[in-house]
C-alpha cells in the first residue's frame, strides 16, 4: 500500500515537473520578438480579420522553437493557434535573426475549414500545399491601396484597445508609413500600448523620451519605461537600461547594476549589450549582482 502511494506521489511530481517545464518553454516562445512580430503582422492583415475576426487572439499552447546563438544569429519556427469571433486557425511562422534583428521569411495562416491557406510572407518562394500559385511567390511591395487598407485595419484595432495594433500604429506614425510622419501621435499610441504592459511599446516609448522625439526629453521617464520592458525579458530594453545605469542617466550611477542588466541582454544574444558588457569588464567596472 505504501509502495503504491509512493509511486502515485512520484508520478504526480513528475507530471508537475514536466508540465511546469513545458509551460516555461511556451512562455519563452510567446515572449520572443519573433512571436511578437508574427502576431503583430497577422493582426494587421485584413484577410486574416475577414476569416478569423477582428478580435483575433492567440491560444496558449504555441509549438516550435526559438534559438539564438552567441553571435546574435538565430532561428524561430513557430506554430501558433489563433481564434476570433469568426473562426479559428493556426499560424505557421519561420524567422531568422541577423545582427540582432528578426527577418520573417514565412508567415502563413491556415484557417480551420478553409482549404486555401492565407500566405502573408513567403520570402524564399517555398511551395505551400493548397496555396494559389501566385501566392507562393515572394510578395510584391505593398502599393498605396494595400498600405491604406493596412492603416485602416490597424487603426480600427487600435481604437478598440488592441495593444499590438496600438504599437503598430505608433510605428506607422513614427516612420511615416502610409500616413504623415508625426512623433507626437507616435508617442500617444505607444503610451496607450505601453500602459497595457506591451513590452515593444514600452521600449519605444522609452526611446522617444530618451531622444526627446514627440515628447520633452526626460531620462528618468526613459529609464522607467526601459525597466518595465526589461522586467518582461526584452533584451534591447535590458541593454538600454544597463547603459543608463552605466552612465547615470535617469537613474543613480551603478556599475554593478549596469553589468547585471547588460549581462541579461547579452545572454539573449544582444550584440550591443555584449560589446558594452565586455568593455565594462575589461575596465574592471561592475561585479556579480542581481538587478534590483
Amino acid at each position: 500500500m505504501k509502495k503504491a502511494a509512493f509511486a502515485l506521489m512520484l508520478a504526480l511530481c513528475l507530471v508537475g515537473i514536466i508540465g511546469g517545464f513545458l509551460t516555461s518553454i511556451v512562455y519563452m516562445m510567446r515572449s520572443s520578438d519573433a512571436y511578437q512580430i508574427a502576431m503583430e503582422t497577422i493582426s494587421a492583415e485584413p484577410r486574416v480579420m475577414d476569416a478569423i475576426g477582428n478580435d483575433l487572439k492567440p491560444g496558449f499552447w504555441t509549438n516550435g522553437s526559438v534559438k539564438i546563438e552567441t553571435g546574435g544569429t538565430g532561428e524561430a519556427k513557430l506554430s501558433i493557434p489563433v481564434y476570433g469571433n469568426k473562426g479559428s486557425g493556426t499560424v505557421t511562422a519561420h524567422a531568422v535573426r541577423f545582427g540582432g534583428r528578426w527577418d520573417m521569411r514565412l508567415l502563413v495562416v491556415i484557417v480551420d475549414g478553409v482549404k486555401a491557406p492565407l500566405v502573408l510572407i513567403n520570402a524564399d518562394n517555398q511551395h505551400i500545399p493548397g496555396a494559389p500559385a501566385q501566392t507562393a511567390l515572394r510578395p510584391a511591395p505593398a502599393n498605396e491601396e494595400q498600405l491604406a487598407a493596412t492603416l485602416r485595419a490597424t487603426r480600427a484595432a487600435a481604437e478598440r484597445g488592441d495593444a499590438a495594433a496600438q504599437f503598430n500604429l505608433g510605428v506607422m506614425y513614427e516612420e511615416g508609413r502610409a500616413i504623415s510622419q508625426d512623433n507626437v501621435e507616435a508617442v500617444a499610441w505607444y503610451r496607450k500600448a505601453a500602459d497595457q504592459g506591451y513590452g515593444p511599446a514600452q521600449i519605444n516609448l522609452g526611446m522617444m523620451y530618451g531622444t526627446g522625439q514627440g515628447v520633452e526629453k526626460d531620462d528618468v521617464q526613459a529609464a522607467a519605461w526601459y525597466r518595465k520592458a526589461a522586467d518582461q525579458g526584452n533584451a534591447p530594453a535590458q541593454s538600454n537600461l544597463g547603459v543608463m545605469y552605466r552612465d547615470g542617466r535617469g537613474v543613480a550611477q551603478d556599475d554593478a547594476q549596469a553589468v547585471a542588466w547588460l549581462r541579461k541582454a547579452a545572454d539573449q544574444g544582444d550584440d550591443l549589450a555584449k560589446g558594452n558588457l565586455r568593455q565594462m569588464l575589461e575596465q574592471g567596472r561592475g561585479s556579480a549582482k542581481q538587478p534590483q
